[in-house]
C-alpha cells in the first residue's frame, strides 16, 4: 500500500511538471497601456499619465524619475515641472514578467513641423513651422539659415532644422527630405501588368505592418533554391504601369520589407531593354531585417546603354506584347515572403 502511494505521488508530480511545460505557452504576455504620454515625447505643457493593466496582468511596481532622481509619484497625478522623466512599470502575468519604460520630457518650448515628413519627396515645399514657448527661433537648411517663408524648389537632399530658444533653454527639431524635379510613383493598389516567374503570384497586401506608406503594398513569396522573380510589365499594350521614357528620370527606388533575411542569398534588379538585360544585385549582407530602401542611379546603372532606357515599350515581333520587363529576382535557401512599396522614378536634375 505504501509503495502504491509513493508511486502515485511520483506519477502526479511528473504529470504536473510535464503539463506545466506543455501548456506554458498559454500564459499571456504581460500588457500595460499608458495614455497621456508617449515614449520619447516632448511636451511644453503639463501631462497626466494614466496606466492600465491588461488582461491577467498585475502591476508590481511603478517608479518615476526626474532628471535621474526618483520622485514621489501617484498614478493619475499631473506632472508640471520642466525636466526629463522616466516612468518604469514592472508587470506580471502568471509566471511571466515584463518591464515597460517611457522616457519623456516637459519643456518650455515645443516645435511642430507641419507639412514635411521624414524621407519623403517633394517637387516644391515651403516649410510650415509652429513654435510655442520660445523667445526666438531660426530655420536652417543643410546648416544655413533661411527665411521662414522660403520655398525650396532646387532638387537635392535636405535636412531642415528648427532651433528655438527661451532664455538658457533651447530645443532643436529636424527632418530630412528630398526635393525632385519630376516624380512617378507606381500605384500599389493595382495588380495590372504584374507577373511572376516561379514563386507565388503577386498579391495586394493591406496589413499595415507591411506597408511603408499609403493603404497597400505588393506581396510576393519566392521559391526556395531557385531564381524567383516578381515581374513588372510583361503584359499587353494596355497596361502601361511605368514611365515610357526612363531617361527623363535620374533615379529609381523601392522599399522592400524582409521579415528575416537569414535564408536570403541576394536580391537582383534586372531590367530588360532593347540593348539586353541590365542588372544590379544586393547581397544579404547589404540588407537588414525590416524595411530596406533600394536606390539606383539610372545613369550609372545603364552606362553606355543609357539611350535604351528611352523606350521601354517596344514590340519587336508584332505580337501585341512589350518585350521590356523589370524583375526583382530573389534567391534564397528557403521560401520567403517579401513586401514591395513606394516604387518610384524621380529626377534630381536641375
Amino acid at each position: 500500500m505504501k509503495k502504491f502511494r509513493t508511486h502515485g505521488f511520483l506519477l502526479v508530480l511528473v504529470l504536473s511538471v510535464m503539463l506545466s511545460g506543455c501548456f506554458g505557452f498559454l500564459v499571456p504576455e504581460p500588457t500595460v497601456t499608458v495614455e497621456g504620454i508617449e515614449d520619447e515625447g516632448v511636451y511644453a505643457e503639463p501631462v497626466t499619465p494614466t496606466i492600465k493593466a491588461g488582461k491577467k496582468t498585475e502591476i508590481e511596481s511603478i517608479t518615476l524619475t526626474k532628471d535621474g532622481v526618483e520622485v514621489d509619484y501617484e498614478v493619475g497625478a499631473t506632472l508640471e515641472e520642466v525636466g526629463e522623466y522616466e516612468l518604469t512599470i514592472v508587470a506580471k502575468a502568471g509566471t511571466k514578467d515584463a518591464v515597460f519604460t517611457y522616457k519623456f520630457a516637459i519643456v518650455e518650448i515645443a516645435i511642430e513641423i507641419k507639412n514635411i515628413e521624414e524621407g519623403k519627396m517633394y517637387t516644391e515645399i515651403t516649410p510650415e513651422v509652429t513654435v510655442t514657448g520660445a523667445d526666438s527661433y531660426v530655420l536652417k537648411l543643410n546648416g544655413e539659415e533661411i527665411d521662414a517663408d522660403k520655398a525650396i524648389t532646387k532638387p537635392g537632399k535636405y535636412t531642415l532644422e528648427v532651433v528655438a530658444t527661451a532664455g538658457e533653454q533651447s530645443l532643436t527639431k529636424s527632418v530630412s527630405f528630398i526635393v525632385v524635379k519630376k516624380i512617378f510613383v507606381h500605384d500599389d493598389s493595382k495588380l495590372d501588368g504584374l507577373w511572376h516567374d516561379r514563386g507565388s503570384a503577386p498579391e495586394l497586401n493591406e496589413d499595415p505592418a507591411y506597408i511603408k506608406e499609403g493603404d497597400f503594398s505588393l506581396k510576393f513569396t519566392n521559391q526556395a533554391d531557385t531564381k524567383s522573380a516578381f515581374r513588372w510589365n510583361r503584359d499587353p499594350k494596355g497596361a502601361r504601369i511605368w514611365p515610357e521614357d526612363w531617361t527623363e528620370y535620374t533615379h529609381w527606388s523601392m522599399w522592400i520589407y524582409i521579415e528575416d533575411k537569414t535564408p536570403l542569398n541576394e536580391i537582383e534588379f534586372a531590367l530588360g531593354t532593347s540593348a539586353g538585360t541590365l542588372s544590379k544585385k544586393w547581397s544579404s549582407d547589404q540588407l537588414v531585417d525590416g524595411w530596406n530602401l533600394i536606390e539606383i542611379d539610372l545613369k550609372d546603372y545603364a552606362g553606355e546603354n543609357w539611350e535604351a532606357l528611352g523606350n521601354l515599350y517596344w514590340d519587336d515581333n508584332s505580337d501585341g506584347k512589350y518585350e521590356s520587363f523589370l524583375d526583382i529576382v530573389v534567391r534564397s535557401s528557403a521560401e520567403m515572403t517579401l513586401y514591395f512599396d513606394q516604387v518610384t522614378w524621380y529626377s534630381m536634375a536641375e
